[in-house]
């Protein structure tokens, strides 16, 4: 299956992950890269020859040449890898948990500004399809319970580069909310029609009030943007027969009719 035009490559997708450590990780990959290639092609040469040959100093690669040690981009990139997350695609199971993870964290979940740590609010009705999410990526979670407060739910392992890929390639949030510019990311608008509709539910069952008796349900708008509201309310237009039952005045979004019952539903992974 191809990606759709607008989603990014394998190479746009290393350049975003490696921007959320700092402006220059992005040349000390490609440096690191150039280092492990000359002594692929040059199985006898000192670090010398190399740092002459390449035009760096001798001491930046000196690691690199001598151990196995690397800049903490290409550790994330490698982590990626192994999880099959920069090479997935829509359609693809680990692509389809990424997005229900995106859509999970930007309807209850946060990412931390300092360490890129995510955590997922225990909101839905049913949280086996988080749970199932993240076992599908590879870091498997725990649970952090605390008196007075919603469940939250956080990577076991590589949880900061998982946190790292969710903001720096697919456009999570980093920090709180009330802090933060949300905003409906590209990609999402150029997947195909069941990876959208599987995000809108994530969101829908994550963020919505179900409206007892009253045959609909309400999603409250909070400190968003209007153009994130209306950007949203176009997202779930796009994935529903009949977006009539699809409203948005002032503070709240709801959803009635044919749409209630096409979004308010727990979503499942591809087998």
């Amino acid at each position: 299956m191809l990606l759709h035009r607008m989603l990014p490559g394998r190479l746009d997708k290393e350049l975003a992950l490696s921007a959320t450590y700092d402006t220059s990780s992005w040349q000390r990959v490609r440096d690191y890269q150039r280092v492990r290639d000359y002594q692929l092609a040059n199985p006898d040469a000192s670090k010398g020859d190399a740092a002459g040959d390449l035009d760096l100093d001798p001491n930046y690669i000196h690691n690199w040449w001598y151990t196995d040690a690397r800049p903490p981009a290409v550790n994330a990139i490698m982590t990626t890898g192994e999880h099959g997350w920069i090479e997935s695609e829509p359609g693809d199971r680990v692509f389809e948990a990424l997005t229900l993870l995106h859509a999970w964290l930007i309807a209850g979940g946060s990412i931390n500004g300092e360490d890129f740590m995510p955590v997922w609010s225990e909101l839905a009705p049913d949280n086996d399809v988080l749970v199932d999410a993240l076992d599908v990526v590879g870091v498997g979670s725990t649970v952090r319970t605390r008196d007075g407060r919603v469940p939250e739910r956080r990577p076991e392992s590589d949880g900061a580069v998982l946190g790292r890929y969710l903001a720096g390639v697919l456009g999570a949030p980093i920090g709180t909310k009330v802090e933060t510019a949300v905003r409906i990311p590209r990609w999402l608008r150029d997947c195909p029609w069941d990876t959208r509709l599987r995000w809108a539910r994530t969101y829908v069952v994550v963020r919505g009030v179900d409206e007892s008796g009253r045959e609909g349900l309400y999603l409250r708008k909070g400190e968003r943007s209007a153009d994130y509201w209306a950007d949203l309310c176009d997202i779930f237009a796009g994935v529903v027969d009949d977006p009539g039952g699809i409203g948005l005045v002032d503070d709240t979004i709801t959803l009635r009719g044919a749409a209630y019952d096409e979004l308010f539903v727990l979503p499942a992974l591809p087998e």
